[in-house]
């Protein structure tokens, strides 16, 4: 009875550790906690910059979200757009065909 006790005391620990860190893993995955990731490995030279835009992203995660968000449609617009020009410059540098009258035969 007593190996019972202490199996259940170790899973009730392994239970509150996992929960803790899946607390840890969601702060991480929010917007305001992506963001902060982000500031963070952008290492911004002065410290008092950093702690406003953190301050301001945790006030307003959602603002901050959109403006990545849009900063990457922009990103990828851009992106597509190159795609594309590249893709007319190679076609029209192709030589153009010359049209052959299969039709005008004399009997």
């Amino acid at each position: 009875m007593a190996k019972l006790d202490s199996l259940e005391r170790e899973a009730d620990r392994c239970k509150a550790q996992f929960e803790a860190r899946l607390e840890q893993v969601k702060q991480r995955l929010s917007p305001a906690g992506i963001a902060e990731e982000a500031l963070k490995a952008l290492d911004l030279p002065g410290r008092s910059a950093t702690a406003a835009a953190m301050n301001s992203v945790r006030r307003n995660p959602l603002l901050a979200l959109g403006l990545a968000a849009g900063a990457g449609w922009l990103f990828l617009g851009a992106r597509q757009s190159a795609a594309r020009g590249s893709k007319r410059a190679r076609t029209s540098k192709q030589k153009p065909v010359k049209e052959v009258d299969h039709g005008s035969r004399h009997s």
